[in-house]
């Protein structure tokens, strides 16, 4: 019997060594689980550029394929900025609503445009003689400016916001 009991002894001693080993090969996995945090190591860019398509630049803000609508100017590194913002967002709101365009006049594609002093102009037949102001919302008809307006608020008039 004691060849018997030495190979149950060898035995026991064998479970236990592996539940032992299986214990700690579990609580390794958890506590890397619980305080190693994978890093990311994804290369591309979460800041990405995209096209949107209600942003246009003066040179094409005529050609739009809508037959009416309206496009917003103003340099958005403006300080009235979020009030110029604040106000397109409101008019969005509204049921009767109509397509507007914001053209950004900070944009370098754009800066040519920028009035000097007061010689705002927005009413001409060729872009190039276009100027315009801190804020202004031309309204587009068949790819013709039909009105402009040039304050807070006579836009908020013509958007009836006020």
């Amino acid at each position: 019997m004691s060849a018997n009991n030495e190979e149950m002894k060898t035995i026991k001693q064998f479970i236990i060594t592996l539940i032992i080993l299986i214990i700690i090969v579990l609580g390794i996995y958890f506590f890397t689980k619980l305080f190693v945090t994978k890093e990311d190591t994804d290369t591309t860019t979460t800041d990405v550029d995209y096209i949107n398509p209600k942003m246009a630049i003066v040179g094409t803000m005529l050609k739009k394929s809508e037959d009416n609508y309206y496009v917003i100017l103003y340099n958005t590194e403006d300080d009235d900025a979020s009030t110029y913002a604040a106000l397109l967002n409101k008019y969005s709101a509204k049921d009767d609503y109509v397509t507007t365009y914001r053209v950004d006049l900070s944009n370098p594609m754009n800066s040519k445009y920028i009035a000097e002093g007061s010689d705002v102009n927005t009413q001409s037949d060729t872009l190039s003689d276009l100027r315009f102001g801190a804020i202004t919302l031309l309204e587009v008809k068949n790819g013709k400016i039909i009105d402009s307006f040039e304050s807070v608020e006579s836009i908020e008039k013509e958007w009836k916001l006020s």
